[in-house]
């Protein structure tokens, strides 16, 4: 075996050797991250493409950050909603939940939710901020005031 694999158990998942990246592993996989930057990325393309001024640098990484989070939620949620299910399914069924590495209780529900009001809130606080944010406007002698 090499170095930062796991070995798992047949059944109810029990870890029977874990690897010092293990819970990294873990949280890739429940929080599905790498579909996730993906989809903040596809974000971020559609911010570029949209008409109107550039956004900001602290813009676009807000709103690349709260997309991430989001969608880490949203993979989380589908994972702990579906896990007997996924049980069923011979792509599904190495899971976190469906294997027992993590086990399913009312604070990955309160987690869950943390993370899509953060990335739901740090948005709204973004847009917020943006909208009210002072604007130049135009003046005689082509001079901007605030």
């Amino acid at each position: 075996m090499t170095t930062g694999q796991t070995v798992w158990k047949a059944g109810r998942g029990a870890r029977s050797r874990t690897a010092p990246f293990a819970m990294l592993s873990l949280a890739l996989s429940l929080f599905k991250l790498r579909i996730g930057i993906v989809i903040a990325l596809t974000a971020l393309a559609g911010l570029v493409v949209a008409p109107g001024p550039a956004a900001s640098i602290w813009q676009s990484t807000t709103l690349f950050l709260c997309v991430l989070v989001a969608s880490a939620a949203a993979g989380a949620f589908n994972q702990y909603y579906e896990h007997a299910s996924d049980r069923n399914m011979t792509r599904t069924r190495e899971r976190p939940f469906v294997t027992g590495a993590l086990r399913r209780g009312p604070q990955w529900l309160a987690l869950i939710v943390a993370l899509a009001t953060a990335a739901v809130g740090a948005a709204g606080g973004a847009i917020i901020g943006a909208a009210t944010a002072p604007r130049p406007y135009y003046r005689r002698h082509r001079r901007y005031y605030y």
